[in-house]
């Protein structure tokens, strides 16, 4: 219960920021809120985000309560569970298992595996490209600016995670 809940309010608040992003063609830095949710659990999400031609895209870092998670979040519809491929600076491409993550509000997400592995990753990096599908087949490519992800570090682990 206590996963589930953090997911969907993943979702919410990533839906709140997107309704205030600007429309712009480019990747913005972390921005993000330490905070407790409706139970009382310590609460950090921290959200990159991109606007290409039109689409809004989302790349969140979460941690309630010793709960750790990154999700892609898109307005593009139903997103396709099948590996995302991932490059880091413009090197080599590697493929991240997903699961289907929460909807609400016309967003979809997807939730990495192994996310511990991933942050490792998205803290030495500059920027962070990712190509994932919809259900019905279309190939979405976003490239995220992630400069300065180990800020939100001390955060993530005041609300639990060790990271």
């Amino acid at each position: 219960m206590k996963r589930k809940f953090q997911t969907i309010l993943v979702v919410v608040a990533l839906s709140f920021s997107l309704l205030l992003f600007p429309l712009a063609t480019n990747s913005f830095a972390w921005s993000g809120e330490y905070t407790e949710n409706e139970i009382g659990d310590r609460q950090y999400i921290g959200t990159v985000m991109t606007r290409d031609n039109g689409d809004v895209h989302a790349l969140g870092v979460g941690c309630t309560e010793g709960l750790f998670e990154i999700k892609i979040v898109s307005d593009r519809g139903p997103l396709d569970e099948r590996d995302i491929r991932v490059r880091f600076d413009s090197k080599k491409v590697s493929f991240w298992s997903v699961s289907e993550g929460p909807s609400s509000n016309g967003l979809s997400s997807l939730e990495f595996s192994d996310p511990e592995r991933l942050f490792s990753l998205i803290k030495k990096a500059k920027t962070m490209a990712v190509q994932f599908y919809t259900y019905s087949g279309a190939a979405i490519t976003t490239k995220f600016s992630v400069k300065g992800a180990s800020a939100i570090l001390s955060k993530l682990k005041k609300a639990g995670c060790k990271l």
